[in-house]
């Protein structure tokens, strides 16, 4: 399933490598109206749980 397929309420996981996706991923859900749930990092790996708007 593509992210424009999802469904208002539904939750998405995000995961990066990229250092930069910590001001990246705020900023698009933000810009979006969809709603940053969680964010946590661990070994490298950025996680986001992201709620559609």
């Amino acid at each position: 399933m593509r992210p424009g397929n999802f469904e208002s309420g539904q939750i998405l996981l995000v995961e990066a490598t990229d250092g930069g996706s910590r001001t990246d991923i705020p900023s698009w859900a933000k810009d979006t109206g969809n709603e940053l749930l969680e964010r946590t990092s661990e070994d490298g790996v950025y996680r986001y749980i992201i709620r559609k708007k």
